[in-house]
C-alpha cells in the first residue's frame, strides 16, 4: 500500500536523522533484532533515555541547563526526564507507563 511505503519511507529518513544527530550506527536499528532480548531491552532503554535527553536539552534555553538536565534521572520520581517531558506535554499517560515499564523490565534484566 501507498501509506506504508510513506510510513516506511518517513521511519527510514527519521532514522537517518536521528543517526546522523547522535553519531549511531547506522546499522544500530537493524542490530537490534540479532541480539538476545535482554540486549534489545537495554539498548532501547538506552535510546530512549538519550533522546529525551537531547529534546529536553533543546526544549530549555539558556544552554547551561543542559548541564542539569543531564543530572536528571531518566524515569525515577517526581524529579526525572520524563516527569520534565510529561509538563512540557511531550508525553501521555500510556507513553510514561510503557517508558517506566520497560526501565522495570531493564533493571531486572541487567541486576538480577
Amino acid at each position: 500500500m501507498k501509506a506504508d511505503r510513506e510510513i516506511q519511507a518517513e521511519v527510514r529518513r527519521v532514522s537517518q536523522n536521528f543517526i546522523k544527530n547522535f553519531g549511531i550506527s547506522p546499522t544500530f536499528f537493524k542490530d537490534l533484532r540479532s541480539h538476545d532480548d535482554w540486549v534489545f531491552v537495554v539498548r532501547c532503554h538506552a535510546l530512549l533515555e538519550t533522546v529525551f535527553g537531547w529534546a529536553l536539552t533543546e526544549l530549555m534555553h539558556p544552554l547551561p541547563l543542559a548541564d542539569f538536565i543531564a543530572t536528571l534521572d531518566f524515569s525515577g520520581g517526581r524529579h526525572s526526564k520524563i516527569e520534565l517531558a510529561t509538563a512540557f506535554d511531550l508525553l501521555e499517560r500510556n507513553d510514561v507507563k510503557f517508558i517506566k515499564a520497560l526501565g522495570t523490565l531493564r533493571n531486572r534484566l541487567v541486576h538480577n
